[in-house]
């Protein structure tokens, strides 16, 4: 049971790890975008 609490919570912290790394590339290509 506890084995599989422990993969829901690492499963939900690679989503959010995920999410914040796409949120910083886009915050790259936009400013990228404003520059021209």
């Amino acid at each position: 049971m506890s084995g599989l609490i422990f993969s829901i919570l690492a499963l939900a912290l690679a989503v959010v790890g995920v999410g914040i790394t796409i949120t910083e590339e886009l915050k790259k290509i936009r400013l990228a975008l404003e520059k021209k």
